[in-house]
């Protein structure tokens, strides 16, 4: 049958597969975490497919592959000399996958088209979510699949929308706020003020009731490489002292979760708990670890009498729980990756090559990796899709910026 059909009939076929998957990503992030996988497993095949079919055998040339190459040599070592050769393996088909995500989305985003398209799902997506988070917030449970409001200290709100969880939610509002910017930004840098208020202030709120104090940091850390990069040292010094000053404005109920007797915040107590046992692992086995996706199984091992909440838990630090399970080989090989793509990034940058939606990209991936320190989200399915979409799509745009921008 398949033969019956023309070459260029199956290429425009796969190709709106790889198109309509690519748009419906956004909108099946915030609604279900089977239907993303169902969208990505169908995109990557689609993908794959079309390279066959113009016998293209070889993966995408990005200024990364060798970074990549040295990251999966790490995550492979890790597996051979850890605790677990099953757990590992599971593991690194989730690598595997981000990786193909990378090479996928660098390579089909230079599509203008399909990155508009792209861009404009962003957007809805990202309305839905917040619109859904400020129902929860007054409702008591969002309107997409019924989750319940969450509290802190008993009686302060915090919304999820329809993530369930306010990390996840955290990570999305950080992630997409940057692009759908960039969505309502022309080229000619013409802004629809009406609806840039309107992201502006439902994405600000949502972002501040999700109560993560470790996303307000990383929304923080976002905007202020961003002045960095553009070199606006007033703005800059303008930033720092209003976040010094948020510290005697916001409330320190907000501020301090479950405060002890003693004044010192409980949450922040516990992540120090947290981080001290990943810190205890790798000090175990600090060359290759315990074994990719084998954390919560060795806790106990190398922190012995570990009891109460923080007994088998989350390091709550994305990079200490990886080079807990990956050792400092894992560690140094995904610095290297990361070190050479703010290189990058700001080399474009600083030099006058990147596009304002170019820009948003960088600050998204960034966005990501600074929440990273605070909380467990490059562990978690569906950001960790997210992040290596992302990542893909800003290195096909620094690659491919080669005349300055006016």
């Amino acid at each position: 049958m398949l033969n019956s059909i023309p070459t260029t009939s199956i290429h425009k076929l796969l190709q709106n597969v790889i198109g309509i998957s690519f748009c419906l990503i956004p909108i099946a992030y915030i609604f279900s975490r089977a239907f993303l996988l169902t969208l990505v497993y169908i995109a990557i095949t689609a993908w794959i497919l079309v390279k066959i079919l113009n016998k293209k055998f070889a993966l995408p040339r990005t200024p990364f592959n060798l970074a990549l190459l040295i990251i999966f040599g790490a995550l492979l070592l890790s597996i051979i000399f850890g605790s677990s050769f099953g757990e590992g393996l599971r593991g690194l088909n989730k690598w595997i996958r981000g990786y193909l995500i990378f090479w996928m989305s660098f390579d089909v985003l230079q599509d203008k088209t399909l990155e508009d398209k792209f861009k404009t799902a962003f957007l809805s997506a990202f309305l839905v979510a917040t619109l859904d988070g400020v129902f929860q917030y007054f409702v008591g449970r969002d309107l997409l699949r019924k989750f319940a409001l969450g509290f802190v200290n008993g009686d302060i709100p915090r919304v999820t929308s329809s993530f369930g969880y306010f990390g996840m939610y955290a990570s999305f509002l950080i992630m997409t706020f940057p692009v759908v910017c960039s969505k309502i930004v022309t080229k000619s840098k013409k802004i629809d003020w009406i609806l840039f208020i309107e992201i502006f202030f439902l994405g600000f709120l949502n972002l501040y009731w999700t109560r993560a104090r470790g996303a307000w940091l990383s929304f923080a850390a976002m905007v202020l490489l961003f002045f960095i990069f553009s070199k606006k040292w007033k703005v800059f010094i303008l930033i720092i002292l209003s976040l010094c000053l948020s510290l005697f404005i916001l409330p320190s109920r907000i501020l301090l979760h479950h405060a002890r007797a003693n004044g010192i915040d409980q949450t922040i107590g516990e992540r120090f708990e947290f981080w001290n046992q990943a810190i205890n692992i790798i000090k175990a086995r600090s060359v290759t670890g315990t074994g990719l996706n084998t954390y919560v199984q060795n806790i106990e091992k190398y922190n012995p009498g570990v009891t109460g909440q923080v007994n088998n838990y989350y390091a709550h630090n994305g990079y200490l729980q990886y080079t807990a399970e990956t050792g400092l080989i894992g560690l140094f090989a995904l610095m290297w990756f990361l070190a050479r793509y703010f290189h990058l990034a700001y080399i474009k940058w600083r030099d006058g090559f990147l596009s304002f939606d170019s820009k948003m990209l960088v600050l998204s991936v960034s966005g990501f990796l600074f929440y990273v320190f605070f909380d467990t989200i490059f562990h978690n399915l569906q950001p960790f899709l997210l992040f290596w979409l992302f990542l893909g799509w800003s290195v096909g745009k620094l690659e491919r910026s080669r005349e300055a921008i006016s």
